[in-house]
């Protein structure tokens, strides 16, 4: 198995590590004939939170900006859609699953950009 070049990596949880869940134990497993490990450490499910995807996808659209800066518009445009959906989920979790509410602001938001 061919390891990504670090440099290549944008690590967005860097500025919510203080917010991840930590945990001492772990279970084992195994993706492929590699061999067994396991993610020690913090939880890595941060997309979970709301407001924790909203900072990742902050870090995420700067990197993107860097890449390309003449798409900046483009990356701010869609990074503001993301955070206005995780904003809704995050203060409206009545309204039904994480899931099916993320893709309805989704495409709520789609049709009023157009």
């Amino acid at each position: 198995m061919n390891a990504l070049d670090r440099r290549r990596l944008v690590d967005t949880s860097a500025n919510v590590v203080d917010k991840l869940i930590p945990f001492d134990d772990s279970v084992k497993h195994q993706h492929g004939p590699e061999g067994e490990h396991s993610h020690q450490g913090t939880a890595f499910t941060t997309w979970l939170d709301p407001q924790l995807a909203i900072a990742q996808a902050k870090v995420l659209t700067n990197a993107l900006i860097d890449l390309a800066p003449t798409s900046e518009t483009q990356f701010l445009a869609n990074s503001g859609i993301v955070s206005v959906a995780f904003h809704t989920v995050a203060n409206r979790p009545e309204e039904g699953d994480f899931l099916s509410v993320m893709r309805d602001n989704v495409e709520r938001l789609h049709r009023s950009l157009r």
